[in-house]
């Protein structure tokens, strides 16, 4: 058991919620989740009953937290006896970075820079791009030399099929990392009869109204391009640019697709994910241009995401 994960519990026992807690802590609520879940299964006890509105110490939670609290209590008192002048010392690192990544990625990429500003980073130029996704594909295999060029690193988003076609175009000029791997889902409603299936038979799917959000609600979004591949027909309902089009499903009786678990990365909906037949997968990578691939400031990004998501070199 690590002092990060008693840090982490304590906080969430004070906020009752991860979210909180993870934004005064400038981590990842998965980061958090991952070492409560870690905590109770290592202790044998369930530390929080969860609910949708929080998380509350259970009868175990509230006596592990009078004992943590004073372990954190001591650890710091001692830290101060040996440094007077702070419980860290922080080297400020100045740098610039430009990142490019997809719309959803986005979001993780603002509290991975806000852990790498809080360990001592301090950046004089920050660029972070929003692309659409399959903008970004586009851009890669047709632009790769301006791609190169503007981007210290891209969060990129592929269908698992195509690994191959990626690779080939990419091995030379970049490293390849995994982040993870969705499993491409229907969202529905925890009252839906939708609920009886383990599975959604594409015979169903095809006949439901779907919603995407998109940057762009013209074109045909990522979802698309990955069922259009398989053969498979979305009824396309609405096209919704941005996140609002989960917000619009729900009141218009439509469904979104979702990859898990990227969703984690979305506001709980307290919806539920049902997987999609012929266990279709999209994938999630960082490239980074071998030119830079040893620059300090990329290693210690890699080194971040490592700790998060278990990278995975696939060229």
């Amino acid at each position: 058991m690590r002092l990060e994960q008693l840090r982490y519990f304590l906080k969430v026992g004070t906020l009752a919620s991860i979210t909180r807690a993870s934004e005064e802590l400038y981590t990842l609520p998965q980061n958090i989740s991952k070492a409560i879940k870690q905590m109770e299964s290592e202790l044998g006890v369930t530390l929080f009953h969860r609910f949708k509105n929080g998380m509350f110490l259970t009868e175990d939670g509230l006596t592990a937290f009078e004992i943590v609290t004073n372990i954190i209590r001591e650890v710091d008192r001692l830290s101060a006896t040996f440094d007077r002048m702070a419980p860290q010392n922080i080297v400020e690192k100045t740098a610039t970075l430009r990142i490019a990544a997809t719309p959803l990625i986005s979001d993780l990429v603002v509290s991975i820079l806000n852990i790498m500003a809080n360990s001592g980073y301090k950046f004089s130029e920050l660029q972070l791009s929003r692309i659409d996704i399959m903008e970004m594909n586009r851009c890669l295999i047709e632009n790769k030399p301006q791609v190169l060029e503007r981007f210290d690193c891209v969060f990129a988003a592929m269908d698992h099929e195509e690994f191959n076609k990626y690779r080939n175009a990419l091995v030379n000029d970049y490293v390849g990392y995994l982040l993870w791997t969705d499993r491409v889902c229907l969202e529905v409603d925890q009252s839906d009869d939708l609920t009886a299936y383990s599975i959604i038979p594409v015979s169903v799917l095809e006949k439901l109204p779907i919603v995407t959000y998109n940057d762009n609600a013209v074109q045909d979004c990522f979802v698309e391009y990955v069922f259009k591949r398989r053969g498979i027909h979305l009824n396309i309902r609405y096209r919704i640019a941005g996140e609002t089009g989960k917000h619009f499903a729900m009141m218009q009786q439509a469904y979104s697709i979702l990859g898990s678990p990227t969703n984690e990365l979305r506001q709980n909906t307290g919806k539920v994910l049902i997987p999609i037949e012929g266990n279709i997968q999209t994938d999630q990578w960082l490239l980074v241009p071998r030119s830079r691939a040893n620059q300090q400031l990329l290693v210690d990004l890699r080194n971040i995401l490592d700790d998060l998501f278990s990278l995975k070199v696939l060229f």
